[in-house]
């Protein structure tokens, strides 16, 4: 009996000194939270002082204040700038939309214009154009060609004494030379040389069209057309810059054929050529 009253005894004492250590542990763990905790609150004050002293010396430096100040302001009309630019762009933009509405407006009203005072010339010249003189009827046509699209014109001119001579003014046409021929040129300069084209009857052709060609240039080609009486002028397509003895030739090609240069291979031979012979030096 007395052996277990001393084992529980010491049971007791081991347990109470167990809780003692236990105790001291949570005790020693509690005090190391509270110094860790005090040592923060310490560093963060201490930054907090240096802050407050930075900003302190920060503010009694005029220099320092006025370049903060200098910079928001900077910053602040950058900004606004920014804003400025935006907007602008906005009206532009805005303001170009309208004018390309206005510049369409202007547009569809100018061609109606163009289009009644097509329809107007038609109506004034009427006579002109289906009267009995086959040359006003050509020119008429002409014009008519040009003012109008092509199944438009075509519709227009109809049975005119002038369609009936576009479409047979390409026959028995002969081209002559006015001047130019055996003509002296001084080096890298040009001159001046002339045809005339008739038809069967030996009347001056209106509109025909005439290749001029030089043989040092290969196929390279100028094309124009006669005026009212049936003359076509152009220059020496080349000019040398040495002496030289050169040939320029004219002919008459398909009156559908394009005024400027182009290939010869391109065009239609009518009548000719005739040959003008020329010295440069």
């Amino acid at each position: 009996m007395d052996e277990s009253n001393e084992l529980s005894a010491t049971t007791t004492a081991a347990s109470a000194e167990a809780e003692q250590s236990l105790d001291k542990k949570r005790f020693d763990l509690e005090k190391f939270r509270i110094e860790q905790e005090v040592r923060i609150q310490n560093e963060r004050l201490a930054i907090d002082r240096g802050d407050a002293k930075r900003a302190q010396q920060f503010l009694r430096n005029p220099a320092l204040v006025s370049a903060a100040i200098s910079l928001a302001a900077v910053l602040v009309s950058g900004a606004q700038v920014w804003v400025a630019k935006i907007s602008k762009d906005k009206d532009v933009a805005l303001a170009d939309k309208q004018n390309q509405r206005e510049i369409s407006q202007r547009i569809e009203a100018q061609q109606g214009q163009f289009d009644l005072d097509r329809a107007k010339l038609i109506i004034e010249h009427k006579n002109d154009l289906f009267g009995g003189d086959p040359v006003t009827s050509q020119r008429m046509s002409m014009l008519i060609q040009t003012l109008f699209p092509p199944n438009i014109a075509a519709q227009i001119i109809g049975d005119s004494p002038g369609k009936s001579l576009n479409a047979s003014i390409n026959m028995g046409l002969v081209i002559e030379k006015v001047s130019g021929d055996n003509q002296v040129i001084p080096l890298r300069h040009w001159g001046n040389f002339a045809v005339r084209v008739l038809d069967g009857t030996n009347r001056p052709v209106v509109g025909a069209k005439v290749a001029w060609q030089m043989s040092v240039l290969g196929t390279f080609t100028y094309v124009g057309a006669t005026d009212d009486e049936g003359i076509s002028t152009a220059t020496n397509i080349y000019t040398s810059f040495a002496p030289a003895t050169r040939t320029q030739l004219a002919e008459v090609v398909d009156r559908d054929t394009p005024v400027g240069f182009t290939d010869a291979a391109k065009v239609k031979r009518i009548a000719g050529p005739v040959i003008f012979n020329f010295d440069q030096r």
